[in-house]
């Protein structure tokens, strides 16, 4: 997205969003509802569609409405997909996935975020791989899949570094990536390495701006506190204890890291930290229960679960797994509705394939003749004389020329003009068809046939049979002395490539070949509407 290219308001206004999402900062809203009005003014798809990302970016930040964030972000991949601004679709399908992802669809999520990735190689972005991968991990790690998770993430760290420092989340994305390696060592025992991340994350954090935003969007204590009680160090438990209960009770969202409060707990737990976990889950549960996002609900349940169990409550363990099992099937409902959005997605992709595949293709074909064009034919030869000059062999370019075509358009009429040149083409693509050879519209009543590998001799015989396909069509052309009827005349140049020839020179050659045809079709002398010819030497 180019914001430059709009007026000093417009960028102006763009400049202080991003600045009030680096502040995470509520007001962000009305200068959204701003950028909304201009783009709407110009009604300008780039910007409609740029405006609609920020807006679900926004919603989703600060957890204000689930649903108009899916209309957001579902308006931003229409208007994305419509100008094919690949860099923002990335972004968009990744926000598809994290949705999925959060509310436990990993399938779905899955699938997005390939999607993601696919696009983010085609437009070569270490930046936006990196954050795709980074979400990959996530999902392995979700599902216990700890050395996967780690090829991924480890791949999304090394991306990410490549990356516009300038971006709005060009830090966190780093440390985030560094934080998910280290829990997921510290479940593996890889204590030695999880301390390095830990040390290369205290590296960013020397400078003080990166530091406050991403330890209110970041869990870093969590990791800090784990390696604290590994290594015995309970000075240190007890500040990062305190610190994470800080930074959970301030987070303005702590929906992007309940799977990492859920496994923080379940560490605790097992270590016998039962005090730190009731802490928790007394800061977390009014939060929680006040949202309408089930899967939440489901994690804080797990937790609640797994601390009674530990300590022998029965009768906690029974509410809980109740719980559990009422939320079990009302999430049924809402992964029918995660699929729902998901498909409409993919339609919406596969209509737009589609219809880009139509206009592709009706920009490749002469719109008279509906064989394909200049253009298309251009694609052909040099694929083909590439092929030829590779392996040694023959190629032939023809040019087939309908004789006397002015004369018949004075006497019979444009119209009946293009009805003939119509016709023919048709004829005679009919036989290209047959004998498997490339048949394009050139320009006027010229057409160009690509002849691949043949002799002399063969290329003369199909020659002939498009000489006599149109001759046997019997037009009638009162002005043509010679057959009174419509015929066409060709001149031909075929050779094996060497050296320095390029395609052009066959063509060059060709219409000399034709030429030549076409003075003797005009004089009184005896001529063939054939002549096929070689490179000079």
């Amino acid at each position: 997205m180019n914001i430059k290219k709009y007026n000093k308001e417009i960028q102006s206004l763009n400049k202080k969003m991003l600045e009030q999402k680096r502040s995470i900062d509520p007001r962000i809203f009305e200068t959204l509802s701003a950028l909304m009005e201009k783009a709407e003014e110009l009604n300008d798809n780039n910007l409609l569609g740029y405006v609609h990302y920020h807006l679900a970016d926004s919603l989703y930040t600060f957890e204000v409405d689930y649903v108009r964030f899916k209309n957001h972000l579902a308006k931003a991949i229409s208007y994305f997909q419509s100008i094919d601004d690949k860099e923002m679709l990335v972004r968009s399908y990744n926000y598809v996935g994290i949705d999925a992802s959060n509310n436990g669809s990993y399938d779905v999520a899955y699938y997005h975020f390939m999607n993601a990735l696919d696009i983010a190689e085609d437009i070569n972005s270490p930046y936006l791989l990196g954050i795709v991968n980074g979400n990959i991990g996530q999902i392995f790690a979700n599902i216990h899949d700890y050395h996967r998770a780690l090829d991924y993430l480890h791949s999304s760290s090394e991306q990410q570094l490549e990356g516009d420092p300038n971006d709005v989340y060009y830090y966190q994305n780093i440390i985030n990536g560094y934080f998910s390696e280290g829990v997921i060592n510290v479940f593996l025992g890889n204590i030695e390495e999880a301390r390095r991340l830990d040390n290369e994350i205290r590296k960013i954090e020397k400078n003080k701006a990166v530091k406050e935003v991403a330890n209110g969007v970041i869990p870093i204590s969590f990791l800090r506190l784990q390696l604290a009680i590994l290594e015995g160090k309970e000075d240190l438990v007890d500040l990062y204890s305190k610190q994470a209960l800080e930074m959970i009770s301030k987070a303005h969202r702590i929906y992007d890291f309940i799977i990492d409060i859920r496994d923080l707990c379940m560490f605790l737990i097992e270590y016998n930290r039962l005090e730190i976990v009731r802490n928790i889950l007394d800061t977390i549960s009014e939060t929680i229960e006040s949202t309408n996002i089930n899967e939440m609900h489901r994690h804080l349940e797990n937790i609640e679960l797994a601390y009674y169990e530990k300590i022998g409550d029965d009768e906690k363990i029974v509410k809980h797994l109740r719980n559990l099992h009422n939320i079990s099937k009302i999430q049924e409902n809402e992964q029918i509705k995660i699929y729902e959005f998901s498909i409409d997605l993919i339609n919406s992709m596969l209509d737009l394939n589609k219809e880009k595949e139509i206009l592709k293709s009706k920009a490749e074909i002469d719109t008279l003749t509906g064989i394909p064009n200049r253009g298309k034919m251009e694609q052909f030869i040099e694929i083909i004389f590439e092929k030829a000059y590779k392996e040694k062999q023959k190629f032939a370019i023809g040019i087939i020329d309908i004789d006397r075509f002015k004369e018949y358009n004075d006497t019979y009429g444009s119209v009946a003009g293009d009805k003939i040149l119509k016709r023919i083409s048709k004829r005679i693509q009919a036989v290209a068809k047959t004998e498997k050879l490339h048949l394009a519209r050139y320009g006027g009543d010229e057409l160009l046939i690509i002849y691949d590998n043949k002799s002399d001799t063969a290329i003369k015989k199909i020659a002939e049979k498009i000489y006599k396909t149109v001759y046997d069509m019997n037009i009638e052309h009162i002005n043509d002395p010679r057959t009174k009827r419509v015929t066409v005349s060709q001149g031909i140049c075929n050779d094996i490539p060497k050296g320095k020839i390029k395609s052009w020179e066959f063509l060059v050659e060709a219409d000399d070949a034709l030429y030549k045809v076409k003075n003797a079709y005009y004089s009184k002398k005896k001529y063939s509407p054939i002549k096929i010819t070689h490179l000079p030497k």
